[in-house]
């Protein structure tokens, strides 16, 4: 019986325990929410009253910031207006003059204006002549010249190594290309046909003679496609030592057919074979000088 008693009492027991604990436990959170509130609030305080926005500290840092934005925006508005200045055309009055003695349209004139100084001075140097067709086009490709000449100046030895190149493969100079089309006042498309041939064909095309032909722009290009790009007449084999002579221009033997300085004719020993080395005896299979 005292058994059966004592074990219906415990669970009441644990119970209340359990509620004490949990009670304690709250207390204790709310204890340390109010020390936590105690601690933020007066350093709060401090933060306002040392770097807010509404400190003495906090407004120097508010126009500082300020002033350095205002900084900021004065060099970019100077930036722009230097490259503003650096885009408006510089008019010169000698350019002016040949523009309007030349009857140069707006497009052209325009090409002009936006060169350098200098640049613009160079454009107008060679004066038209009297034949030219359409003066506009032929300043546009003047002004299109100089600025391939500045960009190949600025490359450096990749330029000189495509003059080199160009020398060797029998291609005619710049200048040359670009003074038979201004004087046959060629277009675009005509001055492209004759950019894009081969430096020998380029050669052959500088010296066609278009005067009688109205539209010569046009009869360039046909004859441009006549032409092609063919490669040059390719060069003779030199044949080897020994095989028959190719006959040359004119019938004339090639040089390569003559033997090596030193060797005799086919079928010859070569005399350095013939004599062994001095106070050496001769080799097997030969037979001394004299026997």
């Amino acid at each position: 019986m005292v058994m059966g008693i004592g074990v219906p009492s415990a669970s009441p027991t644990g119970n209340a325990a359990k509620k004490d604990k949990s009670r304690r436990k709250g207390a204790s959170d709310e204890e340390d929410d109010a020390q936590n509130e105690e601690w933020v609030e007066p350093h709060s305080e401090c933060q306002d009253d040392s770097g807010g926005s509404d400190s003495p500290r906090g407004r120097k840092r508010r126009k500082r910031r300020e002033r350095d934005r205002d900084r900021r925006g004065r060099r970019g508005r100077s930036r722009g207006r230097d490259r503003e200045r650096s885009r408006t055309p510089v008019r010169l009055p000698e350019v002016d003059r040949f523009i309007d003695e030349n009857n140069i349209n707006s497009e052209a004139a325009m090409k002009i204006r936006a060169l350098s100084p200098e640049s613009q001075r160079k454009v107008i140097a060679r004066p038209l002549t009297g034949d030219v067709q359409n003066p506009s086009k032929v300043m546009i490709a003047r002004v299109r010249e100089l600025q391939n000449q500045n960009e190949k100046s600025k490359t450096g030895s990749g330029a000189d190594f495509s003059l080199w190149s160009g020398a060797m493969l029998g291609a005619p100079p710049e200048a040359a290309i670009a003074k038979y089309i201004e004087e046959n006042d060629l277009d675009d498309s005509a001055a492209r046909s004759l950019r894009a041939l081969l430096p020998h064909n380029q050669a052959v095309a500088i010296h066609w003679d278009l005067s009688p032909y109205k539209n010569r722009s046009a009869k360039f290009m046909s004859m441009a496609a006549a032409l092609g790009n063919a490669p040059p007449f390719p060069m003779p084999v030199p044949p080897m030592y020994g095989m028959p002579p190719v006959a040359g221009p004119g019938g004339v033997p090639a040089m390569y057919t003559m033997p090596p300085p030193g060797l005799g004719p086919p079928g010859m020993v070569p005399p350095m074979y013939s004599m062994p080395p001095p106070g050496m005896p001769p080799m097997m299979g030969m037979m001394p000088p004299g026997r």
